[in-house]
Parts: structure tokens; C-alpha cells; sequence
């Protein structure tokens, strides 16, 4: 189990490290979001950009199996779930830290470290990625009233609750797995 986690880890670094946009990557976004939404959206880090891609295109493909789903909804929210990531440079290696520092006391020590204000400049990152939900939800708050929209991204890292919004266990699926 553990070296099926690292080969994913790894896996995921190479990705992320080799992220590109491509033209149709550029035409897909610009179908699915509003000029205000690109506007965030392209602050995002390469990887966060492509992270965000690789969702949105997989929900697309839950969607041919469940026709309730109303597919632009869902493309346009897989790709802004993590806007709350843009507000500042987070590096490749940060994220490495943060992702272990998060499995040492169940995430207890993250917080410990995670400061909005700190001087360090990687507990304000590790800040950041604690925080990028609720980061993106204020963002987007700012630029429309959307209330499922800002729920979805507020409540995308959340265990469920009785009355969320459809779209967010499939965003939560889908971003554990991408």
C-alpha cells in the first residue's frame, strides 16, 4: 500500500512538474467560463491549471452516465474548485511538505504551521493550501452571487452534509482520484 502511495506521489509530481495547456485546453475553458472566471482561473499555478482540466474532463464523463447532472455546471465548477489557490505562488516543493506534513497527527501539525501572517513564507504557503476552499469561495464570491457555486468550492475537501448540493460528492470523487 505504501509504495502504491509513493509511485502515486511520484506520479504526481512528473505531472505536475511536466503541466501544459494546450490550444483545445484554452478553447474548453473559454466555453465553460465567464471573462471574470478565466480571470481567476489563469492565476492559477501550470498544475493547478491542468489539475483543473483533468477534473473538469473527467466530470464530463460521469456525466454520460448520470443524465441529472447538469454538464456546464459541473465543468465550470471542476474548474474553479481550487482557485483559492492563486493568490499566491505555491511551489512544487511546498506542496511536497505540506502533503507530509499533513499526514504527521492527522493534519493537527499543519495547522500548527499554517499562518496567514507568519514571516516564513512556507507557512504562509502551507496556509494557503489549508485554506485555498474557503480562499476560493470568498474569491469567487467577489466577482458573483453564485451560492451553489461558492458552496461547491467552499465544501469541496469536506465530509458531506445532509443537504449540499448534488454536484459536490462528484467533484469530491474526482478530485480525490485526479
Amino acid at each position: 500500500m505504501l509504495l502504491k502511495r509513493l509511485r502515486y506521489r511520484f506520479n504526481q509530481f512528473i505531472t505536475a512538474f511536466r503541466a501544459n495547456i494546450s490550444y483545445s485546453d484554452v478553447e474548453f475553458i473559454r466555453h465553460y467560463l465567464t471573462k471574470a472566471e478565466q480571470v481567476l482561473f489563469y492565476k492559477m499555478r501550470r498544475y493547478d491549471q491542468k489539475h483543473a482540466l483533468q477534473v473538469a474532463h473527467k466530470c464530463l464523463l460521469k456525466c454520460d452516465s448520470n443524465t441529472w447532472i447538469d454538464r456546464s455546471n459541473l465543468v465550470r465548477v471542476a474548474l474553479l474548485h481550487d482557485i483559492g489557490k492563486s493568490i499566491m505562488p505555491l511551489s512544487l516543493i511546498s506542496r511536497i511538505l505540506y502533503v507530509l506534513t499533513k499526514k504527521i497527527n492527522e493534519g493537527r501539525l499543519v495547522k500548527f504551521f499554517a499562518k496567514e501572517k507568519s514571516f516564513i513564507p512556507l507557512f504562509r504557503q502551507f496556509y494557503v493550501l489549508n485554506n485555498h476552499s474557503d480562499i476560493g469561495a470568498e474569491l469567487i464570491g467577489e466577482i458573483e452571487n453564485n451560492p451553489e457555486l461558492i458552496e461547491i468550492i467552499r465544501n469541496h475537501h469536506n465530509k458531506p452534509t445532509p443537504n449540499e448540493s448534488q454536484l459536490l460528492p462528484v467533484i469530491r470523487e474526482i478530485d480525490r482520484i485526479s
